[in-house]
């Protein structure tokens, strides 16, 4: 027994230990099967790919016609050749072909060539044929193999206008009318206006967004990290954050200062900026951002054209907005908006500053002291111009009890904690779902009527500035008894989930942004997103043209523009709610989403955080994709690539960092990052609400003695009167 054990452990010892899992491998065994990361010492990733390109190209590798092939596997004969890695030889007439990452020879007595001959195509284009049955995989049948009398099958390619069926060919796109039979595609949209299919979610289409998507998983399974339990935190509440910030900094948004106007990858923002307090939650605008802290501060930085940003002073660094300080407002939440802010505070009250605007430009802001709730706040600047902003944070009366807020591109949403939900801003495109929409400004009449319908006009935006409850059984489609639990907004959308687990959305669709299957200007009744079914959700959000939802399971459902949805499309839509591949987040569950304008960033459980989209200004944080293999040509490129699925962003500076939450604008992404403090917030130092940043006590300055004075005063000290000091404590000197 012990001569067994002993043989045992040598053949233990033998075996390789993966330095990612510690699992022991044979010799011959070159990478981790358990965890498929770990290489064996001395073997390096670049082995791996040689070894595979190796016995691809022994498949797929051409051969001169008529030589014999030195690698791979073929049987011939003159009557039915087969070749598996090589051409197919010419035959005769009713011959079998079978091509495996090869073409088929057009001959007339070769497969494919023939009016009765049978061809299989692996990785291939069929040839021409008159009459013949052809089968590609991958492949792609040219018109001339379809005609009024043959069958072609395809796998994972587009489908002539002949007799032809397409197997995983692009979703979405649109078939062909043809006076031959209908085509038939697995996978794959039919016409515009009808439903996707029933069966199949997408296809094996190779295709360069195919390869991308590929890469990105390549990506994921080798940096996704595996933190140590103590680097996870244990709740997701208020957890104490440093901000991070990526993209352009071209209008003050990334809050680094003048001489910092471009990040490519995440950049941490000095603790000092928020007076040493852990920031807790963050807001992005189009281009401003706004951090709580957690002592309930307020901290904004960006561009502050419209008084977004709610003070004054330094716009590219981040500054404490005073106005809500000075009356000790703390803040609970916080959204932005493209050219507004909002908060509400510990009391559940909202309060309000900037400017809504729409596209004839400045809405204005309301003027709340003005009873008759249709006039807008007017600053009049010393040169006599005049602008419709608020530059300091108001209280907005008669709102109370809030627990959720969020913006839209120039509107806003708010929800009592009794279930009351309040909209008010831009109404242009029905977004605020009071169940009609502001029109266009008149152009019929005389200068005289016309100007008097564009004042009725006018004043009517301004009226629609003012919070309105939305409390009318005939514009809330769902049950009276279903109450709402959830709201989010995208630029100029607005969706509601009901306790009923059902999701409704009102505004534009023109990018079927709704999730309708079917799009229009605007719709101006809350509709039910049905493709979500009952679904439990955590986040609804979206940028100009798409929308985003995170359900309780951790999976993400986008729709909208196809580039910006992560489903590995460029061109057309996704027409109703579909979810993002599992495999894309490397079957990590996603805990938090975001969007800007045309890209979203995910944050998964385990501290990782994904980008998709378009990103010209490096708001994806992709530049190099991966930051442990990159070329210098790559690291400064300046021409971002499109991620049309989701990508790992990998940075040095995050890698054994949790990412708990992000939030994304126009041009840029902050990203929260947590500190590792697992203590409450009335833990950490506080700045009192009551005392300005400028009057805060300051450090004074150390006072350095030089070592032959000391010693002066030491020897004059021991040799003075012992009398004379007796009413002096050695602590006092």
């Amino acid at each position: 027994m012990s001569g067994n054990f002993a043989a045992v452990l040598a053949a233990d010892a033998a075996k390789w230990t993966c330095s990612v899992c510690n699992c022991k491998w044979d010799d011959d065994v070159l990478q981790c099967k358990a965890c498929e990361i770990g290489l064996k010492p001395g073997v390096s990733q670049a082995d791996i790919d040689a070894k595979k390109n190796a016995v691809i190209s022994m498949f797929t590798a051409g051969a001169k016609e008529g030589a014999p092939k030195p690698t791979g596997f073929a049987i011939g004969g003159s009557a039915a050749p087969f070749s598996f890695g090589a051409p197919a030889g010419s035959s005769g007439g009713g011959s079998f072909s079978f091509g495996f990452g090869t073409p088929a020879a057009a001959s007339s007595g070769s497969t494919g060539g023939s009016s009765s001959g049978i061809s299989f195509g692996f990785g291939a284009p069929a040839a021409a044929s008159s009459g013949g049955i052809s089968f590609g995989f991958g492949s792609t049948t040219s018109s001339g193999s379809s005609s009024s009398s043959s069958g072609g099958f395809s796998f994972g390619t587009s489908a002539p206008s002949g007799a032809a069926a397409g197997f995983g060919a692009s979703f979405g796109s649109a078939e062909k009318s043809s006076s031959g039979p209908a085509g038939f595609k697995f996978g794959s949209g039919g016409d515009t206006g009808g439903p996707p299919p029933a069966f199949g979610s997408g296809g094996f289409v190779f295709k360069p967004e195919a390869a991308s998507e590929n890469k990105s998983r390549e990506l994921v399974r080798k940096r996704k990290k595996q933190l140590p339990a103590s680097a996870m935190p244990q709740t997701d509440q208020d957890l104490p954050c440093h901000v991070y910030v990526m993209g352009s900094g071209e209008c003050e948004q990334l809050g680094l200062g003048d001489a910092i106007l471009e990040r490519k990858k995440p950049h941490m923002l000095a603790i000092t900026s928020f007076g040493k307090l852990a920031v807790t939650s963050v807001a992005v605008g189009g281009m401003h951002t706004i951090a709580l802290t957690a002592s309930g501060l307020l901290y904004s930085w960006g561009c502050n054209d419209d008084g977004v940003l709610g003070r004054t002073g330094e716009e590219n660094e981040p500054g404490v907005i005073a106005a809500l300080q000075d009356q000790g407002v703390k803040a609970a939440l916080v959204s932005c908006g493209d050219c507004h802010s909002a908060a509400v505070d510990e009391k559940g009250r909202q309060w309000l500053w900037g400017a809504y605007k729409d596209g004839n430009g400045h809405i204005g802001f309301p003027d709340f002291k003005v009873a008759s709730r249709d006039k807008s706040v007017s600053l009049t600047l010393p040169s006599g111009d005049k602008y419709l902003k608020q530059t300091t944070p108001v209280l907005v009366p008669d709102l109370s009890d809030l627990v959720m807020l969020a913006s839209g591109g120039h509107h806003t949403v708010a929800l009592s904690r009794g279930g009351d939900l309040y909209s008010w801003g831009d109404n242009s495109v029905a977004q605020l779902g009071q169940g009609d929409r502001t029109g266009d400004p008149p152009t019929e009449g005389d200068d005289q009527a016309r100007e008097k319908k564009y004042q009725a006009w006018k004043k009517g935006k301004v009226q629609r500035l003012y919070p309105k409850r939305l409390n009318d059984a005939n514009v809330f489609p769902w049950p009276s008894h279903d109450r709402i639990e959830l709201i989010g907004t995208t630029s100029d959308c607005t969706f509601v989930m009901t306790s009923g687990l059902e999701t409704y959305g009102c505004g534009l669709n023109g990018d079927y942004q709704l999730g309708l299957n079917t799009n229009s200007e605007a719709e101006t009744k809350w509709s039910k997103v049905t493709g979500l079914g009952k679904k439990r959700l955590l986040g609804l959000c979206g940028g100009n043209s798409h929308t985003v939802a995170l359900d309780s399971e951790g999976k993400v459902w986008c729709w909208g523009k196809a580039e910006f949805t992560g489903h590995e499309r460029l061109d057309g839509a996704v027409q109703v709610p579909r979810q993002v591949a599992a495999e894309a987040f490397g079957g990590l569950k996603i805990k938090s989403v975001s969007a800007g304008g045309t890209h979203t960033v995910a944050c998964a459980e385990n501290g990782d955080v994904f980008s998709w989209g378009r990103g010209e200004v490096h708001q994806l944080g992709n530049v190099p994709r991966d930051v442990e293999d990159f070329t210098k040509e790559e690291k400064d490129s300046d021409s971002p690539p499109l991620e049309l699925s989701p990508y790992l962003i990998t940075s040095g500076k995050l890698k054994d960092k949790f990412v708990v939450a992000a939030d994304a604008g126009a041009q840029h992404t902050v990203l929260l990052v947590w500190t590792g403090e697992a203590g409450k917030p009335g833990k950490r130092k506080r700045v009192s609400l009551d005392t300005s940043a400028e009057e805060r006590p300051k450090k004074q300055p150390r006072l350095i003695v030089p070592p032959a004075l000391l010693a002066q005063c030491l020897a004059e000290l021991k040799a003075a009167d012992p009398s004379k000091l007796s009413d002096i404590k050695m602590s006092d000197l």
